[in-house]
């Protein structure tokens, strides 16, 4: 998916343009043709994938707030592809798609059966380490490619979030403290 993101796309129905993605861990690289002298990002260039990769200090609480997230209901999942290609054909229109669009309508909801066959597929194994955990595939034909994606998005989602609360804490630290004025006697 990240090949057929870094080439610029074309929206046919409004006819837009846009930007290439690009992928970097550190915030100091960018590849060459996007680079100024400082190195930084180019104003018009705000198209960029974080490729965040888990390691021991961080992956448990990935996985926790993955698992958060997830039991508490706050990720919906698309229905599975099969009710939805059997409701598309009892219509008149699914019908008469072609089949390859019939493919294009169905690919999300498709790519969400995989995912559930992924999240099917995987076991919590403790590590024994201040009750963390790690992921283990249950069958090693399945790979865990939607699961990690699906991780790895909601905990960047998190991340901005906590950095929003925490400059309203800052923000707003001076409305819980109550200082009486001094008077003169």
């Amino acid at each position: 998916m990240l090949d057929a993101m870094s080439v610029p796309s074309y929206n046919k129905t409004t006819g837009e343009q846009f930007p290439a993605y690009y992928v970097f861990n550190n915030e100091h690289h960018l590849p060459p043709d996007r680079k100024t002298p400082s190195e930084e990002p180019l104003p018009l260039l705000n198209a960029i994938i974080y490729d965040i990769k888990a390691g021991s200090s961080n992956d448990d609480l990935i996985h926790s707030n993955f698992f958060a997230q997830m039991n508490n209901g706050t990720v919906s999942l698309l229905a599975h592809e099969r009710i939805v290609k059997e409701k598309l054909m009892k219509t008149k229109k699914g019908q008469k798609m072609t089949p390859y669009d019939r493919h294009e309508f169905l690919l999300p909801y498709e790519m969400t059966s995989r995912l559930i066959d992924e999240l099917n597929n995987l076991k919590l194994k403790p590590t024994g380490v201040q009750n963390q955990f790690k992921i283990e595939r249950i069958s090693h034909s399945i790979e865990k490619d939607r699961f990690s994606s699906l991780e790895y998005g909601l905990f960047r989602v998190k991340f901005y979030e906590d950095k929003v609360l925490q400059r309203r804490k800052r923000r707003n630290f001076g409305q819980y403290a109550f200082f009486s004025p001094r008077t003169r006697r």
